[in-house]
């Protein structure tokens, strides 16, 4: 048994939560974004390789 009261350990469970849900955020926003640049890399690659066959 602590000696924090309910509302101290609930205040603490929250701003942990809280900690935790931005870092998942942040991580979950880089990965899109990298989804996002791989995809334009691979539309110009592809794009460059459809000219290329074209000539």
């Amino acid at each position: 048994m602590r000696d924090e009261s309910p509302a101290e350990e609930n205040a603490a469970v929250v701003a942990q939560n809280a900690r935790e849900s931005r870092a998942v955020s942040a991580r979950s926003e880089s990965i899109a974004r990298f989804r996002v640049r791989l995809r334009s890399v691979l539309t110009v690659s592809r794009a460059c390789g459809i000219s290329r066959t074209q000539r």
